[in-house]
């Protein structure tokens, strides 16, 4: 039997709508209205990480679903499952609004081990031109098969985006003698003042083989 837990966590969430979004995964919506359910099929098209909501297109077309009432989906990987709000809709395709955790069958093959105290690790970037800045130093927070989740300043997070490539250099201060590169695929706000000031970021990395 499937162990379901409640995950909050960006870059295991990201992960699961990047991978229905390359697949083109038929993600399971449905609603409820006092006895009545409407279910539908539907393909992500979109997932907006700024308002953190999604677009897919629908199946077939069909009655529009109630707005003011929750929507479910269901997706084939990890069996993620969440409710959400929907933003619009028209015949064709529907924009929901995400929940800030959802749930998902555990990975028991890729559990992440959170760190319990400040560790920093050394990346060379990959692919850098000649002015640009080609290592970076990242606040290990949690490590697993598949990946890392780190923590970065502003400052770096500005010149970083999806898809850069690294290769470890140093952890707890020793070389990394193997290779061992990773993707950036999930970046979001960690620690933000009473203003509104982003101070720091936390940063999703995907283990991947050389040449992906």
């Amino acid at each position: 039997m499937e162990n379901f837990k409640w995950e909050d966590d960006n870059f295991e969430i990201s992960y699961v709508l990047k991978k229905a979004l390359l697949k083109l995964e038929n993600i399971l919506l449905w609603q409820t209205k006092d006895t009545e359910k409407v279910i539908l099929n539907g393909i992500l098209l979109e997932h907006d990480e700024d308002s953190n909501s999604i677009i897919l297109s629908k199946s077939k077309k069909s009655k529009l679903f109630e707005k003011d009432l929750p929507i479910y989906l269901k997706f084939i990987t990890r069996s993620m499952l969440l409710k959400g709000k929907i933003k619009k809709e028209n015949l064709e395709m529907i924009e929901i609004s995400l929940p800030e955790r959802l749930k998902m069958i555990e990975n028991r093959n890729s559990k992440r081990n959170r760190l319990e105290h400040n560790e920093n690790i050394l990346m060379e970037k990959l692919y850098v031109d000649s002015i640009g800045k080609s290592r970076f130093s990242f606040e290990l927070l949690d490590i697993s098969d598949e990946g890392l989740g780190l923590k970065t300043s502003e400052v770096n997070a500005k010149i970083l985006t999806n898809g850069d490539q690294f290769k470890l250099v140093k952890m707890q201060g020793k070389e990394i003698k193997i290779k061992l590169l990773y993707k950036l695929v999930h970046m979001s706000a960690m620690d933000v003042d009473r203003n509104g000031k982003i101070s720091s970021y936390r940063v999703g990395m995907r283990k991947i083989e050389e040449g992906q």
